[in-house]
């Protein structure tokens, strides 16, 4: 094949060449930083050249409040904005706009603020935006290679107190600020969430963790199963016989308790059975998309994925307080449809799923944690509807496909649980 000439390297381009009679030929692409225009008739290039505002407001707020010579009075409602506009995002996605968490993770927002004013005990208890906020930071932290535990490791009644909120992020709450957000938590912020554990269980390593994490694995675990079950697995493991009858007295005392069982016991009994049924939930929740066409090549994910690339476009026509604006009306009333709009539900969705496979791997692939764990996974059948979904067979799914492949061969491992 002929090289190009100069002229065809120029119509590519965008601009003026010469075709090969020596006339001047005009380009019509402008390649794909060219742009386009948005719904509003704007070039989209205006519009993303607008977003560099939202990571100067991170830099004022973190001089102001945390990162200057002198730390201002903690504010709950500015950790809430903070979540809200520069970690959630306006498209809801969870995780957050990347160059803002980068911000905040270089200006010291975990060090020198959020984890200095998180309370050890309550009341006053903290919020739920406290809480997630901690969790995606701990996450942008280690995403960077960073140990996220180094910060919270010198005190440890505080990691106890924030590790039992961070349980109970998708739970209702103590109070109706707690429960209401909960029950708003999006499909992305779940998986921030269960990424978070992801995390926890591939860190246990760290004693304060380690304390932690190993009681919600253990064999309270098993009140989820069935009575002929845990007989059989008994009698195959006569030594757990005298701890299952002591684990069952307590239960039945805690029970007569006015508001039932503490957290601390009702997380050790239910957190990972509790996330087993949820998963399989939102995969039937992921199979009826695919049904209707969001699994990926047809029209109806166009169309999804077109109003996402839209809503990525405004995201920096938002102007924050503490840039001397408040924020623009309508891009405040499109927020809550760009959350629930398909693209973001099923984005948030696939990623949720691959998370919990990449936890029950995890799980499966440590003696310590598979002990109690894998007849708790077998009695939830999550394997089997997971290799057989809909959603699995999807171009969304490749991924949770080959988890679910990979969480198989872990399961099918010849090796005694308890040994």
């Amino acid at each position: 094949m002929p090289p190009a000439d100069a002229g065809d390297v120029k119509r590519k381009a965008g601009g003026p060449g010469k075709g090969r009679g020596g006339g001047p030929v005009q380009g019509r692409g402008r390649g794909r930083g060219g742009g386009g225009r948005g719904r509003d008739g704007r070039p989209k290039d205006a519009k993303r050249a607008k977003a560099a505002p939202g990571t100067r407001r991170v830099d004022m707020l973190a001089e102001r409040h945390w990162a200057g010579s002198s730390s201002a009075a903690f504010d709950g409602e500015l950790v809430c904005r903070i979540y809200r506009d520069h970690m959630l995002g306006a498209d809801g996605r969870g995780g957050g706009r990347e160059t803002d968490l980068s911000r905040l993770e270089l200006s010291g927002y975990l060090e020198r603020y959020l984890w200095p004013h998180y309370p050890a005990a309550g009341p006053p208890s903290a919020s739920w935006e406290h809480t997630m906020s901690v969790v995606v930071m701990l996450n942008a932290k280690f995403a960077e290679g960073v140990d996220g535990w180094s910060t919270l490791r010198p005190d440890r009644e505080r990691f106890d107190a924030f590790f039992s909120r961070a349980l109970a992020l998708p739970e209702a709450g103590g109070d109706e600020a707690w429960t209401a957000r909960a029950a708003g938590c999006t499909w992305a912020e779940k998986a921030e969430w269960v990424r978070f554990f992801v995390r926890v269980f591939g860190s246990l390593e760290e004693e304060m963790v380690r304390a932690q994490a190993l009681r919600l694995v253990s064999l309270p675990m098993w009140f989820s199963l069935s009575d002929q079950d845990v007989a059989s697995r008994l009698a195959e493991q006569p030594q757990l016989a005298r701890p299952w009858k002591f684990l069952k007295k307590r239960r039945t005392k805690e029970a007569k308790v006015e508001g039932g069982p503490p957290p601390a016991s009702r997380h050790e009994a239910e957190f990972l059975p509790s996330l087993l049924r949820n998963a399989i939930a939102a995969l039937s929740q992921a199979d009826a998309l695919v049904t209707e066409g969001y699994g990926g090549g047809g029209e109806a994910a166009a169309a999804a994925e077109e109003e996402s690339s839209e809503d990525d476009d405004t995201e920096g026509e938002e102007e924050g307080e503490e840039a001397g604006a408040a924020p623009a009306a309508p891009a405040a009333a499109t927020a809550p449809a760009r959350r629930d709009s398909p693209a973001i539900r099923i984005a948030g969705m696939c990623r949720y799923l691959e998370l919990i496979l990449e936890l029950c791997i995890d799980l499966m692939a440590q003696l310590p944690t598979r002990r109690f764990f894998h007849a708790v996974l077998t009695d939830s059948h999550l394997l089997p509807l997971a290799r057989t979904s809909v959603h699995a067979g999807s171009p969304r799914g490749a991924l949770f496909a080959r988890m679910a492949s990979l969480l198989r061969e872990y399961d099918r491992f010849s090796v005694d649980d308890h040994s």
